[in-house]
């Protein structure tokens, strides 16, 4: 479950990027490590990848136990 924080315009910006979650994690770290997303919104976002992960391995282990 996720608490959605206050996020700032470049964060709306990652927002966008989830629908291509194989720019998501670069774009992320990259908008941390220039200042762009501070410290909070960083968590918040590797914790969404991290669980859309998780639910994208979900999803293929049911695919091939069917």
């Amino acid at each position: 479950m996720f608490v959605t924080p206050v996020l700032s315009p470049k964060s709306k910006l990652l927002q966008d990027l989830s629908k291509h979650p194989e720019l998501l994690a670069g774009a992320v770290e990259y908008a941390f490590q220039s200042g762009d997303i501070n410290s909070k919104e960083y968590r918040y976002w590797t914790n969404r990848i991290a669980e859309n992960e998780r639910q994208h391995t979900a999803n293929l282990l049911a695919t091939i136990k069917a």
